[in-house]
């Protein structure tokens, strides 16, 4: 797996600056080129209308823009001084743009936290996060859904891969082993089986065993009974994961399989997740 360009949008909040760490560790395992990216709302933005003070000159818009600049460059030097990033603004929606910048700029990672906040908030992803995930068409990471993100560990430790067992999970295995690999990590394979599924265990496991990556490495293949949004959570907690990684369903079969069961992992998994 290679990220030779990473994408790090910059909001500048809390959350924001506690994937830090984790970005220059990103960048620095691939060499990565990367691009912090700010998004500012205009004010015609926010209402759908112009804001009538800026029709008494340009100079009040130019005015907001060049803020906006100077505390992305600020959020620069303060977090990220030696990293070698670049910089740059847009205006519009973030999600929109965030997606559109990725795609004009081949970019192949964006790293992103989730914005769960307090006890309602902390079950839902945040809409900018959420819309981002659904329409990149490259691997996206957020940050573990928790008020508090710990350091990364360096070296990484464990990667967890969860899979459905449709032949989408054949391209996730392996894209999770080359990850592995570049990381110099261990790594696992794990399934939740729904409980009208316990009697296909046994295909289910000689069915992925097929797979060559698995089979070299002799990689655990970890199958419990159970809830696909409680059970991956919950093994990623107990095997120590430091990264899950998922896929989000561009093939037919695997939309409707997992694609709904993407945001409720991501919600409740104690590790950052990196959806591909």
């Amino acid at each position: 797996m290679e990220f030779r360009h990473i994408l790090f949008p910059v909001d500048f909040s809390k959350p924001c600056e506690q994937i830090v760490p984790w970005v220059v560790q990103m960048a620095g395992s691939f060499g990565s080129r990367l691009t912090l990216l700010h998004v500012w709302e205009s004010p015609y933005v926010w209402s759908g209308e112009i804001d009538p003070r800026l029709l008494e000159g340009l100079t009040r818009f130019e005015e907001l823009e060049g803020h906006q600049r100077t505390a992305l460059e600020e959020f620069r030097r303060a977090h990220l001084p030696s990293a070698g990033a670049e910089i740059v603004l847009r205006k519009g929606y973030p999600a929109e743009e965030i997606t559109e910048y990725a795609r004009a700029t081949d970019v192949d990672l964006i790293m992103m936290p989730t914005h769960g906040y307090g006890r309602f908030r902390a079950a839902l992803l945040g809409s900018v996060t959420a819309k981002v995930i659904h329409d990149a068409l490259c691997a996206v990471w957020t940050s573990a859904h928790i008020e508090k993100l710990h350091s990364p560990p360096y070296p990484p430790r464990q990667i967890m891969c969860a899979v459905d067992g449709t032949e989408e999970s054949f391209k996730i295995i392996r894209l999770a082993k080359s990850l592995a690999e570049d990381l110099e990590c261990s790594w696992i394979v794990v399934h939740a089986l729904s409980p009208g599924e316990a009697q296909l265990e046994s295909q289910l496991v000689s069915r992925l065993q097929t797979c060559e990556e698995l089979a070299q490495g002799n990689i655990p293949i970890c199958v419990e009974k159970g809830e696909v949004a409680e059970v991956v959570p919950e093994m990623a907690r107990r095997y120590g994961a430091d990264v899950l990684v998922i896929g989000r369903g561009h093939a037919p079969d695997f939309f409707g399989s997992w694609r709904s069961h993407v945001y409720a992992i991501m919600t409740a998994t104690p590790c950052p997740v990196l959806t591909i």
